[in-house]
């Protein structure tokens, strides 16, 4: 999945850009042009175009976070090194990596805290999917590797330290760069990017009847593992669109929508639901949303007029209420 660019709403308009008299219906040429007004600034990920990019990169951000994470005297886990194994050559390969990285004393890790895990054996992770509800987690991790793994994708073999001991992982990367899967680097969340929101431009006190004016609830957000690829992202939105006369604003029409993507062995859920909708001056729209995101298997369920999260995953969920005088 490719990484896009953040966005943040603009908070500030540049002041004394246009001078309005309480008497007048114009307004500036940027509110003509654009309701929302967005920033765009830098990602902080850099581009990363190859697996050697993508492996490089973990190495030069280990030592930075391991500073800024281990102040409480924990260990943090490092990239230290790298080298590269070839392509995958074979079903039979595809079928001999599978027992070499879900062999019960490969290494993988455990969340400890936020942001923060620590070196586990297979085996144990293995006991944990299968008290979550997988049935025969061996079977069925290497089923999902060997369909989600091509024949000519990248191995490398990558060196992790954590405290005094050394590990070791074999990652498979596709032919765009992106890690297809690592029992470690791609199994840490490394860090949780808002990709973009949006904040309506007030309009002036002196605006003409009749004119067009609306609401927008808009939340984006990705993770980015150790490897610096995505591995998850949703979009929610909703958008009532009104107008305003003498007699006051009117919800005229609401729209809403929910997408979400996920990479191998991570998964996310986002949703959004209409729950009522009335239109004119008296009107008011009611919507519920959510998402939740997670290793393995996620989902949001419904619960009264909102949605709750499945147990293991993080997320947020929520219930708004749109009324006339909110439309701008």
């Amino acid at each position: 999945m490719k990484t896009v660019k953040s966005y943040f709403s603009i908070l500030l308009l540049i002041a004394g850009l246009l001078t309005f008299s309480c008497e007048s219906d114009v307004y500036s040429e940027l509110e003509q042009e654009q309701e929302y007004e967005d920033l765009f600034i830098d990602d902080v990920t850099p581009e990363l175009k190859t697996w050697k990019d993508h492996v490089e990169y973990a190495i030069k951000n280990s030592e930075q976070r391991t500073q800024t994470r281990s102040i409480d005297g924990t260990d943090d886990i490092r990239c230290v090194g790298y080298e590269y194994k070839g392509k995958i050559g074979s079903s039979v390969e595809k079928q001999q990596l599978a027992d070499e990285i879900f062999d019960d004393n490969a290494a993988t890790v455990e969340e400890i805290g936020k942001f923060k895990y620590k070196i586990i054996p297979m085996s144990l992770f293995k006991q944990k999917l299968n008290l979550s509800g997988m049935d025969n987690p061996d079977e069925t991790l290497k089923g999902e590797f060997i369909e989600a793994i091509e024949i000519g994708m990248d191995l490398v073999s990558i060196d992790w330290k954590y405290g005094d001991k050394m590990y070791n992982s074999i990652a498979v990367f596709d032919d765009n760069g992106e890690v297809v899967y690592d029992n470690i680097g791609h199994l840490m969340l490394d860090r949780v990017d808002t990709e973009f929101s949006y904040v309506p431009l007030k309009k002036s006190r002196g605006e003409s009847v009749g004119s067009s004016i609306g609401y927008e609830f808009r939340k984006a957000d990705h993770g980015t593992d150790y490897l610096g690829c995505e591995t998850w992202s949703y979009e929610i939105e909703c958008y009532v669109t009104g107008s305003e006369t003498a007699k006051g604003k009117s919800i005229d029409d609401v729209s809403m929508h929910a997408t979400h993507g996920s990479s191998f062995f991570w998964s996310c859920d986002a949703q959004i639901e209409e729950i009522s909708s009335e239109n004119g001056t008296n009107g008011k729209v009611i919507f519920a949303w959510g998402y939740c995101y997670g290793l393995g298997s996620v989902s949001l369920q419904k619960a009264g007029t909102g949605f709750t999260i499945s147990g293991g995953s993080d997320g947020e969920t929520g219930v708004e209420h749109v009324y006339p005088n909110e439309l701008n």
